[in-house]
């Protein structure tokens, strides 16, 4: 009896553990979290509490947590450049369009910004003016947000559309007009009024005579080099104590530089200046040394001293001639970070380094415009990021922007539309290429810079 008993008892025990394990087990069942995913967000299952008492199972009712998926919305920004690539400027255009289409490919293989792409549409006008209108025409259509251009007349032509489309205009060329109602605007020199005047006051730095020194200027026929002989340039320059003593207007196509030397010699010239492009360097170093010409040439932004001291080894004239840049001028062996990366880019896409000036004005274009478009991502998202949102959060918050050595830090900000107001001035001594001052701020001889 017992022993029944015992075993009566045993086998309820029995059967109460079994019925434990069972509960257990389904209790276990229910307490695994249950994750429900969408597109925007997941809806996760948190047990808040479960209770376990003998054969009872008593469950509070779970809390959902929402955790919110906000996915990045990514695009392809489209920027534009026009110049000219068969005319008179190829030897500048054609350099720096490949600079920009390596930057920018250099960019999106690096992810592109925050996973948007660029795309970079171009096209050739021939320095005519109605094809400069249609390109950018053309630029709209295929949805651009910016455009790069090269040249003051391309700056002047289109200045009207970009102002009426509100889509930033980054210029290679500048001048006063430009900076006074600037605008969509942007330039990466001072304007050439400025430059005089740092050149005259350069000149007077160094001189060493008791009569003044006298310049020459030598301008190209279009609007940017006409500035060059804007009174006010005459007067800042006679007032810091240099004569000017000729002013010369040449051909784009310059194929004899004579008669434009020869007044500059007549007037027994110490110094001339101008904006000598490669072919403009060959003519005016040729004549001049068959001229006899002892005068010391200052060529102003863009003029690649590396082209004189390359073809002209030779002559006196090389010998002093100076440079003024308005970034660091691209020499062998260079230690700058910037140039570095711009040389092993360029190795990796071109198979070769060539230190072409205008490649590296062109590289320099795009990190601006880049840099802009990259900070006005910050603020807006792609499908909102149109010419006026690139100013506003982009070009308008440009602020000290490194340049990797290349060029002095950078800011244009809601008022400013030139990169910055500073010039450097290189020579060639024995041979080499030596720096020949530090960062000069040029003067704001038109008085037009925003205060």
């Amino acid at each position: 009896m017992d022993m029944c008993n015992h075993n009566k008892e045993s086998w309820g025990l029995k059967m109460g553990r079994i019925k434990l394990a069972i509960i257990v087990l389904l209790v276990s069942m229910v307490v695994v979290p249950v994750f429900v995913a969408c597109t925007q967000e997941k809806i996760v299952e948190v047990p808040v509490e479960k209770v376990v008492e003998k054969e009872v199972v008593k469950e509070v009712p779970v809390e959902k947590v929402v955790i919110k998926e906000v996915p990045v919305e990514t695009g392809t920004i489209v920027l534009g450049m026009m110049g000219d690539f068969t005319g008179p400027y190829a030897v500048a255009a054609t350099p720096m369009l490949k600079a920009a289409q390596d930057y920018v490919r250099y960019i999106n293989e690096e992810g592109g910004i925050n996973g948007n792409m660029l795309k970079l549409v171009w096209g050739e006008h021939g320095f005519a003016p109605p094809k400069m209108l249609t390109l950018y025409d053309k630029f709209m259509e295929d949805g651009a947000i910016q455009v790069s251009n090269m040249t003051v007349l391309e700056s002047s032509v289109t200045k009207a559309r970009h102002d009426e489309d509100k889509i930033p205009c980054t210029s290679a060329g500048v001048n006063t007009d430009m900076v006074a109602n600037p605008a969509f605007q942007y330039s990466l020199i001072p304007i050439r009024v400025d430059q005089i005047g740092a050149l005259a006051d350069w000149i007077v730095d160094g001189w060493k005579e008791d009569r003044p020194p006298r310049l020459a200027i030598l301008a190209k026929d279009d609007p940017g080099g006409r500035e060059m002989l804007d009174p006010l340039a005459q007067d800042y320059a006679e007032k810091a104590g240099v004569e000017i003593v000729a002013e010369e207007v040449f051909p784009m196509q310059l194929a004899d530089a004579k008669p434009h030397l020869l007044r500059a010699q007549e007037a027994e010239a110490d110094f001339i200046t101008g904006v000598f492009i490669e072919f403009h360097q060959k003519a005016f170093m040729r004549d001049a040394d068959l001229l006899g010409i002892d005068a010391q040439f200052v060529g102003l932004p863009y003029h690649d001293i590396q082209v004189t001291r390359d073809l002209f080894p030779e002559s006196h004239l090389s010998e002093g001639y100076t440079v003024a840049y308005i970034f660091e001028p691209w020499l062998p062996d260079s230690n700058i970070p910037g140039i570095k990366l711009m040389e092993e880019v360029q190795m990796k896409y071109r198979g070769e380094i060539d230190g072409n000036y205008f490649y590296e004005t062109g590289w320099l274009l795009a990190m601006t415009n880049v840099e802009c478009v990259r900070l006005a991502l910050e603020e807006v998202g792609v499908k909102e990021l149109d010419g006026a949102a690139l100013q506003k959060h982009g070009f308008d918050r440009l602020s000290n922007y490194d340049m990797m050595g290349m060029a002095p830090p950078i800011s244009f900000g809601p008022k400013g539309r030139v990169w910055h107001d500073k010039l450097k001035f290189y020579q060639i001594r024995g041979g080499e290429i030596v720096e020949a001052s530090d960062w000069i701020l040029t003067p704001d001889v038109a008085g037009v810079r925003p205060k």
